[in-house]
């Protein structure tokens, strides 16, 4: 039975239109090799039925592809449900998407993401909810703490209004104190938010014909990968 890629962006005018392109033709001239893979494309905001940008038509064509006759598709969950692998162009794809479909969290990637090689590192969207788990206890926990603290402080702010202000003044050290708390979890996913965003492809939509071109080139270099991955691990 086939395998089915289907590739997600914002419009799927641009990113992941010439995407189906690219990996149908890397499929067509490796018949055998990727005879049991189809592939289709879709947009997290995409209207029914748009053609492709002109750019993207033009780059396309530059290499020997056709996208005149390609029609947009907004993603629903039965595209989702029907398809085998779901590979987004950037992080906001894939959490719209398991935002839609949690069910599907094991087969929706970001492109990037998924052609490397993370067997020998944990994968950077489990660290993420590893560390949002982590603030999530901590803040649990201070709370619990400051239970006593906090609930005497709120009956003064009720009572005495003249105490407002020092009231205030102790919550404010109350929240700095968590601040500390979770201040290397924050600056830790702001490392990863970093990384994250070297996985994602960057939209041409309304660049110059010339950001059309290298979107082209990223997209092949990555498919062929993806594409290569899926046949060594079936």
């Amino acid at each position: 039975m086939g395998k089915k890629i289907l590739f997600v962006c914002t419009g799927n005018t641009c990113r992941s239109s010439m995407a189906e392109a690219i990996a149908s033709k890397i499929i067509s001239e490796n018949g055998e090799k990727f005879a049991d893979i189809f592939v289709t494309s879709a947009g997290t905001c995409a209207l029914e039925g748009v053609q492709a940008s002109n750019y993207a038509i033009k780059v396309v064509e530059e290499n020997g592809l056709n996208l005149r006759d390609f029609k947009s598709k907004p993603i629903n969950l039965d595209l989702i449900k029907e398809a085998d692998l779901i590979l987004t162009m950037t992080n906001s794809h894939k959490q719209q998407l398991l935002n839609l479909a949690p069910e599907a969290k094991e087969k929706v990637f970001l492109l990037k993401e998924f052609v490397q090689d993370l067997d020998h590192k944990e994968s950077l969207q489990k660290r993420v909810e590893s560390i949002y788990q982590r603030i999530k206890e901590k803040q649990e926990n201070f709370f619990e703490n400051h239970k006593e603290t906090l609930q005497n402080l709120e009956n003064k702010k009720k009572k005495l209004e003249e105490e407002l202000s020092n009231v205030l003044a102790q919550f404010t050290a109350l929240d700095q104190q968590l601040e500390q708390e979770i201040r290397k979890e924050r600056e830790e996913l702001k490392k990863i938010e970093k990384e994250i965003q070297h996985l994602e492809i960057d939209d041409p939509f309304g660049q110059p014909l010339e950001a059309y071109r290298t979107c082209y080139q990223e997209l092949y270099k990555v498919i062929e990968k993806a594409l290569n991955k899926i046949i060594n691990h079936q």
